[in-house]
């Protein structure tokens, strides 16, 4: 196919229903300590092993200077246990977008410890919600995750690389707040509804003008 033309748009998102609401409130809503440090893992099926959730546990459990840790796991979770150093928190799965968004705001970064993936709308929908997500560099994840620009990434499948992604989100927080600000300028400008929608109409527009070319040619 090398003599076809590629185009690549990417999904999109409703960045009027994913947006930032301040921690305090967010948590204070959904009854989360203020306190804590909360990394938010979300999946349909964390059971999966290709989702990564053992890997976050165990990465998590070498990070270091990560005080006060939550870990909210949202998804299939009334089958998963979990056996780890820090608080862990399973929550059933979340149909309503609004309090989705809610849990995205309310955590510090959003963990994307997939061992295959391309582009989950969990890294979407957290940027979006200006939290910065940190994962493997497996797949697609880190087309849209840019090391210390929108998230940091591990090597993928290496649980010590994955630690030390976390080591350096937790290192500097004010740091980390302007990744989750930077996160939602490109939720607006990559992945909003609208630009995915101009992109379609211009790519429709250039192949009817080479259809019409070829036409009176």
């Amino acid at each position: 196919f090398g003599r076809f033309g590629v185009s690549v748009i990417p999904n999109s998102l409703e960045t009027e229903i994913f947006k930032p609401t301040s921690k305090a409130e967010a948590r204070a809503k959904l009854k989360l300590p203020q306190d804590a440090t909360i990394v938010i893992f979300v999946s349909n099926h964390i059971r999966l092993a290709r989702k990564g959730f053992r890997e976050l546990v165990q990465a998590l459990s070498l990070a270091a200077n990560i005080d006060n840790l939550l870990l909210l796991g949202v998804g299939d979770s009334h089958i998963l246990t979990a056996q780890a150093p820090f608080r862990v928190m399973l929550a059933e799965h979340v149909n309503d977008d609004a309090t989705m968004a809610l849990l995205y705001s309310a955590a510090d970064v959003t963990a994307l410890p997939s061992r295959q993936d391309n582009l989950p709308n969990t890294i979407l929908e957290s940027f979006a919600c200006g939290t910065p997500v940190v994962g493997f560099a497996e797949g697609g994840i880190p087309d849209s995750v840019r090391e210390g620009e929108t998230g940091f990434l591990g090597r993928a499948g290496s649980v010590p690389d994955l630690a030390g992604a976390f080591t350096a989100a937790f290192a500097d927080r004010d740091r980390l707040q302007d990744i989750g600000r930077r996160a939602r300028q490109v939720a607006e400008t990559e992945y909003a509804l609208a630009v995915q929608a101009k992109a379609y109409a211009a790519l429709y527009e250039t192949r009817v003008e080479a259809v019409l070319r070829a036409g009176l040619t």
